[in-house]
């Protein structure tokens, strides 16, 4: 298979037991349909960061969630969690209701293997 450069949607880990420290819980609320170009206008990306893909987005439409374009969503409205490079933001509850889906997650740190 070839190789991709971009940002991860859901990643799942092998499966073993980890040791981490909660950093802190959040819940992060966005819109499930929309213009990419509406979330850029209230913020400025960095020089050379662009958001690939449709200006139209849709999250979750006839029981599908697409995480891809939650994660671009996230960047574009500028709600993604800051992370160090050894923190991740683990997702414990996707909510929707008409409008909006909440990420439900924590930032966790990796202690130990």
């Amino acid at each position: 298979m070839g190789t991709a450069r971009g940002v991860s949607s859901l990643v799942l880990l092998p499966a073993k037991e980890y040791e981490w420290k909660l950093k802190g819980r959040h819940v992060i609320e966005v819109p499930l349909t929309g213009k990419i170009s509406q979330l850029l206008t209230q913020h400025e990306l960095e020089v050379g960061t662009s958001i690939p893909g449709e200006d139209d987005f849709m999250i979750f439409s006839e029981g599908v969630f697409q995480l891809t374009e939650l994660v671009r969503v996230l960047f574009a409205g500028a709600q993604y969690p800051a992370l160090e490079e050894d923190e991740c933001f683990n997702v414990v509850a996707l909510e929707t209701d008409e409008n909006v889906i909440r990420v439900h997650g924590e930032i966790i740190k990796l202690v130990g293997v």
